[in-house]
């Protein structure tokens, strides 16, 4: 390994630990310093990130609750059951209108 390569990776690592310490002002500076494509890179893995968890856990959450809602409403013979291929038909119909 030349001598430069070593400084080179020396640097890096400086720069990675500086990252720690960093504060959310001081990493967003350093960040717009990006190219345009990897800021938008950046930008889309953080959006989705916010998106990806408590939205997804919270809906899976809201979705088992009112699947067992239905399932106590079926069972006490409260619900109203209709086959998939009649939800599907009047589906479609409102979709046309």
């Amino acid at each position: 390994m030349s001598s430069s390569a070593s400084t080179g990776d020396s640097s890096q690592q400086m720069r990675l630990a500086n990252l720690y310490v960093m504060t959310v002002d001081e990493l967003a500076i350093e960040l717009l310093g990006l190219p345009a494509k990897e800021r938008a890179r950046l930008a889309e893995r953080l959006i989705a990130s916010l998106e990806e968890e408590p939205a997804t856990a919270e809906i899976e959450s809201l979705w088992i609750r009112e699947a067992e809602r239905r399932l106590l409403e079926v069972k006490a013979g409260k619900g109203d059951l209709q086959d998939a291929e009649t939800v599907l038909k009047e589906a479609r119909a409102r979709l046309k209108r």
